[in-house]
């Protein structure tokens, strides 16, 4: 998978194909944010840890596989 200045909704649609829990945003204005970024559709967990590390959200970990995706500013 590659992005270049993608939309964040876009990566975690195409994440969603090749993970067997859901990612989701938390907050719709996520959506816009912008990625630039590759990975192998078998890394997808790491690719998620990675919009941590460069977009201002954090990451939440869910029972049944689920991951949210929320604003770090709402994080408390």
């Amino acid at each position: 998978l590659v992005y270049h200045n993608a939309r964040l909704s876009e990566v975690v649609a195409d994440a969603n194909r090749y993970r067997q829990g859901a990612i989701t945003l938390g907050a719709e204005h996520l959506k816009a944010l912008r990625v630039t970024a590759s990975f192998d559709v078998e890394q997808v967990d790491l690719m998620v840890a990675m919009l941590e590390q460069s977009l201002p959200v954090q990451i939440f970990y869910e029972a049944n596989d689920r991951v949210v995706i929320w604003p770090k500013s709402s994080v408390q």
